[in-house]
């Protein structure tokens, strides 16, 4: 059996002829092709002319069926197969020709043809677009005005009725399309009268159309028609929640017109097909009818029902099978041209025990489905409120990302689907993006943990759920999800009810659906963690992969920085995602060549590298010196690199590095009169970082030029950071240092006549530049 996508086909006409329009057809060898003319409903009084109409499936002229006996009643008609329905089928040539079904008129005396009735409403509308790859419909807004419409009033009739569908009962639940609709309810809807049919659920679809049966007499060739019928056939299909193996349909007759003088002995035959592919339907023994037009008249009712025997709910049952059952109603009558294929769409079954509720099951798996949340459900008010600002106002939602766009819902056009139920990896994936993604916004502590009894306040709440294949891990680099911080509790029963709408509705891999937020707006919960300061740049991330084989972002301003300086290929891969630095104030991020990107609302983003880094490291990274105030950069007579950095109470801090002295700390007065003194170029490159002097009083450091010269800063609260230069360092280096009877220095190194002096807190020392020799005096 074909099952295809609509094309065009003309009605039927005197004479058996169909010639496809509007779109070309395709033969499948050896599939026995059958033939249609069916057409939607006509309200009463519509026109029934002939016309094109939308259609799917195959196109034959049905076989002569026996004559009633003089009981009026016809002999039983066997169910034919696939490839046994009638004449075969002339396919046209090369280039998309058209497929035509001939079946000769009749000797002389009566015949008759079996048509459509185009319905008014189905004129001008457009031909029905599919998701790529599927045969699940994109309704345009009046066609799911027409499904939530129906689904609605039938949430209505059930509501009074003081019922609800099974599992779906109890506090903080979610309504679901799960429709148990009457009749007339259905023939209300014009996307009913798709050839296809209405599918509002997975449980539920319904069509209605409007066949005209034409007795004709013939002679010589000619036809003058003396009678004819029009009848409305109204196909309801369903799937129980207590019986998910059970495909049911009813099907309706009614509506009868006539002209002239049809026959009431003529036969009508209508029942189900179901197409086997791997499995059987499983087709209950009554399934359809065959009887007169005058029986019909009186009871226009019939059934046909399948129970898929590898798909019902026994242990016995195969896990994880998954098939399709196209099927369809058809409609003909023995002697008269023509047969009506109604409804032609598919159902599915699984055997998947992932998907809770019973181990198997089957749906109309053609629609994509609609979960209701509603934000005056106290119990998950928050959780809906977030989806609806995440849908619909997504840049106040975090991570802030110009542009975002979040799917699910029905005006985006684009529904979430399913990840592979019980697939934990992914769903991991998925939900750890989103954690480090609060943990990042929010604070390390933002779900307020409490160590003592192993519990806590907040759960972090993503939007598209963890187990879509929308979720923020999927795919990789995604910034369309929104994360916020909501009470534990909230965003459990919230998560409840995803659960019930996934096994009420038997949601497997890559089923769709969109996600419907009603209600009052609800204000924000006071007390909930907020956005740390300064996180509106940071919703811009990411993906690298780790070392160990993991993935992590990188984002905001470290993501910028780390692109400046030349990404993995300069800095390597990030080895986890950025976090928290321990003073609460700033972020950092380390890579996998020696290098860290540090950032602090005051300093901004910067890179610190090598041996730089773990000099810094060593010295306890942003407690002690501060956060990073420049890159490392080369030093300006191109033998050194630095960083300088600035700790939260000012002060200012550097590291240098050489390949002859190393990497050391140079800080506060120190480092200021050592800038003072022309940095590496006056005194050289620091060879000790900031150490205390041995009496505890003061602190120094040492430095050695590129020519060799050896010089030091040494400070103390009471006489400031003063340089010791070159041979009076010597000399009083020789006499203790500050533990000399010299003491600490007042004084950095002066010019007086005949060379330079230094003064001391005891004395001074003097350096003669004419035999290079150093005295010292007392004072």
């Amino acid at each position: 059996m074909l099952v295809a996508s609509s094309f065009l086909l003309p009605a039927l006409v005197p004479g058996g002829a169909a010639a496809a329009s509007g779109a070309s057809s395709t033969q499948q060898a050896g599939s026995g092709f059958s033939a249609i003319a069916v057409a939607p409903e006509v309200p009463e009084g519509g026109a029934a002319e002939q016309s094109e109409v939308s259609v799917s499936g195959p196109v034959t002229a049905e076989e002569d069926r026996p004559v009633p006996d003089s009981s009026g009643q016809a002999p039983p008609v066997a169910a034919t197969q696939e490839g046994t329905r009638g004449a075969p089928v002339q396919a046209g040539g090369p280039g998309g020709d058209e497929v035509t079904a001939e079946a000769p008129i009749g000797a002389d005396g009566p015949v008759g043809t079996l048509r459509a009735v185009p319905d008014p409403r189905q004129e001008g509308q457009p031909p029905l677009e599919f998701f790529p790859g599927t045969s699940i419909p994109k309704e345009t807004p009046e066609q799911m005005a027409d499904r939530k419409a129906v689904a609605g009033a039938d949430a209505a009739s059930q509501a009074a009725a003081g019922s609800r569908p099974k599992a779906l009962t109890g506090p903080g639940v979610a309504s679901s399309t799960v429709p148990d609709l009457s009749v007339e309810e259905c023939r209300k809807r014009p996307s009913a009268a798709f050839h296809r049919g209405l599918v509002v659920s997975h449980r539920f679809m319904c069509q209605v159309w409007r066949v005209e049966a034409k007795r004709e007499v013939c002679s010589v060739g000619e036809c003058e028609e003396v009678g004819k019928y029009i009848f409305r056939v109204t196909t309801l299909g369903r799937v129980s929640y207590d019986s998910q193996g059970r495909v049911t349909f009813s099907i309706l007759v009614d509506d009868w017109k006539q002209s002239g003088t049809p026959d009431p002995t003529a036969f009508l035959h209508i029942d189900v097909e179901c197409t086997e592919i791997r499995y059987k339907c499983g087709a209950e023994p009554t399934n359809g009818r065959d009887d007169t037009v005058t029986n019909w008249q009186r009871n226009g009712v019939t059934f046909a029902a399948f129970s898929p025997p590898d798909f019902q709910n026994s242990p016995t049952a195969p896990e994880g099978e998954v098939a399709d059952f196209p099927f369809n109603v058809k409609v003909s009558m023995p002697g008269y041209r023509g047969v009506g294929i109604f409804a032609d769409n598919e159902f599915r079954c699984d055997t998947d025990p992932k998907v809770g509720g019973p181990k198997a099951g089957c749906v109309f798996q053609n629609v994509v489905e609609e979960l209701v949340m509603d934000r005056s459900t106290a119990e998950y008010k928050y959780s809906a409120q977030h989806i609806w600002d995440a849908q619909h106002r997504p840049e106040t939602t975090e991570p802030k990302v110009a542009g975002k766009k979040v799917p699910g819902s029905i005006e985006s056009g684009v529904p979430l689907a399913r990840i592979k139920p019980g697939d934990a990896s992914a769903i991991k994936k998925n939900r750890g993006r989103s954690t480090r993604t609060c943990a990042r916004v929010f604070g390390a502590n933002y779900a307020q943990h409490n160590p003592a009894d192993n519990t806590h306040l907040y759960d972090c709440d993503e939007y598209p759920f963890a187990s879509t294949q929308q979720g923020a891990q999927m795919p990789r680099g995604n910034t369309n999800f929104s994360v916020r911080v909501l009470p534990e509790a909230d965003n459990q029963a919230g998560g409840r009810v995803l659960g019930d709408f996934y096994r009420t509705q038997r949601i497997i891999a890559d089923d769709r659906f969109y996600v419907t937020i009603t209600g009052p707006t609800v204000p924000p919960l006071p007390g909930v963690p907020l956005p740390l300061p300064g996180m509106e740049t940071w919703g811009r991330c990411e993906q690298f992969d780790t070392p160990a084989g993991a993935e992590a972002d990188v984002c905001g301003p470290i993501l910028d920085k780390y692109k400046e300086r030349g990404g993995p290929d300069a800095l390597g891969y990030p080895l986890d995602d950025d976090a928290i630095a321990p003073d609460g104030t700033g972020r950092f991020q380390h890579f996998s060549k020696g290098a860290s990107i540090y950032w602090s609302p005051g300093t901004g983003a910067h890179s610190v590298r090598m041996a730089i880094r773990d000099k810094w490291a060593e010295l306890g990274w942003e407690r002690d010196l501060g956060y990073p105030t420049t890159d490392e950069t080369p030093t300006p007579d191109g033998i050194g690199a630095f960083n300088h950095f600035r700790r939260l109470d000012g002060w200012e801090n550097s590291v240098y590095w050489s390949s002859s002295t190393g990497a050391h700390s140079v800080m506060g007065e120190i480092r200021k009169k050592w800038a003072e003194l022309g940095w590496e170029t006056g005194l050289g490159y620091p060879t000790t970082d900031e150490n205390t002097t041995p009496d505890g009083v003061g602190r120094y450091n040492h430095f050695r030029r590129t020519d060799g010269w050896e010089n030091s800063v040494y400070w103390t609260p009471g006489t400031g950071a003063q340089p010791v230069l070159g041979e009076i360092r010597k000399r009083w280096a020789s006499l203790g240092w500050e533990r000399s009877w010299l003491g600490y220095p007042t004084r950095g190194e002066y010019a007086v006549p005949g060379g330079r002096r230094t003064d001391f807190q005891h004395g001074y020392a003097y350096w003669n530049a004419a035999n290079n020799t150093v005295t010292t005096s007392g004072y």
